[in-house]
């Protein structure tokens, strides 16, 4: 069974198709997870024909070899530890159902583009933006215990607003400066009405004991929306660096943590243009390399109730 195939899979650029892999690979991973049903390599070529996606199997055919190279280079990046396993031409669960990989799942729900007019909320606009809050801070709880597994010996500091921390600007540069060992800046030229964090969400860091600063930190945004590249730039170097002051100044880093996958050529422009270090669905989710149970029950729990009712609502192709 295959979910209904989402808009921004058309006919491949030919000069460079990595997007619309990476859309194809998105598309077919969720359609399993969320079915727990296989696909075939010749199901999905002939599918994309009849779509008029391609005429014939000359072209679909290597489009789909491509695809399914990038959806095993996603269990390789995992090291196997990925919900999902490959028979010569087949894709299916590794797991039970997707409740058994909700990290997985989560992430896969946030980077999955159904067509247009599909699943949207009919309950108003309060009721969206809710959402749109809850899932940002399920996200960051995802991060945070992503990278306290995969790098054990750093910190990871939460300053981001939610609706449980509500802290105003100069209480998150206070104790931003207070962590880092560094000296309170020009908070008043920045606080603005709605400056909330200034793009900050967690601050993660290596901390020696001397208490001297000048030790290897990031400063994280975590973007779980589709149009991330509204944030690419947060948290914005200048500002914080006028926010606060370090020894040395070149310290610290950017760090923007996504649910979605890149291919290549994506991943280095994004990070290029961002300026920082990328943390996308698959450098996350490879900490099941580390540790298969470093997802704790609390979130584990959180993430399947948030997506039942959404997955409930996905669209089906007939």
């Amino acid at each position: 069974m295959l979910l209904q195939i989402p808009d921004k899979l058309t006919a491949p650029d030919s000069s460079d198709a990595t997007r619309e892999i990476e859309v194809a690979a998105d598309w077919l991973e969720a359609s399993v997870l969320f079915s727990g049903e296989r696909v075939t390599k010749p199901e999905i070529s002939d599918l994309l024909i009849d779509l008029s996606i391609f005429d014939d199997r000359s072209g679909a055919t290597p489009f789909v070899d491509d695809v399914w190279a990038t959806l095993r280079s996603r269990r390789h990046q995992q090291n196997g530890g990925g919900p999902f396993d490959f028979d010569y031409q087949d894709m299916h669960l590794s797991v039970g159902s997707w409740t058994d990989a909700p990290a997985h799942a989560f992430c896969l729900f946030l980077s999955f583009e159904p067509p247009k007019g599909k699943g949207k909320n009919k309950n108003g606009r309060k009721q969206k933006e809710e959402g749109y809050t809850e899932q940002g801070e399920l996200f960051e709880r995802l991060v945070v215990a992503a990278c306290t597994e995969l790098w054990p010996s750093w910190k990871v500091h939460c300053t981001g607003w939610s609706r449980s921390r509500t802290q105003q600007l100069n209480k998150v540069v206070e104790g931003v400066a207070e962590i880092l060992c560094g000296n309170v800046g020009n908070i008043k030229r920045w606080n603005t009405k709605g400056a909330k964090e200034q793009g900050l969400d967690l601050i993660w860091f290596r901390p020696f004991r001397d208490q001297r600063g000048c030790f290897p930190a990031f400063l994280i945004q975590c973007a779980s929306g589709k149009l991330f590249k509204k944030k690419l730039h947060e948290p914005k170097e200048g500002i914080w660096d006028d926010l606060f002051s370090l020894v040395p100044r070149s310290l610290p880093r950017k760090a923007f943590a996504t649910p979605l996958s890149f291919g290549k050529t994506d991943f280095e422009r994004h990070a290029i243009e961002g300026k920082c270090l990328l943390l996308d669905r698959m450098r996350l989710l490879s900490v099941v390399e580390l540790e298969p149970d470093w997802l704790d029950a609390d979130l584990a729990k959180d993430l399947r109730k948030w997506l039942r009712p959404r997955v409930r609502e996905l669209e089906w192709r007939a």
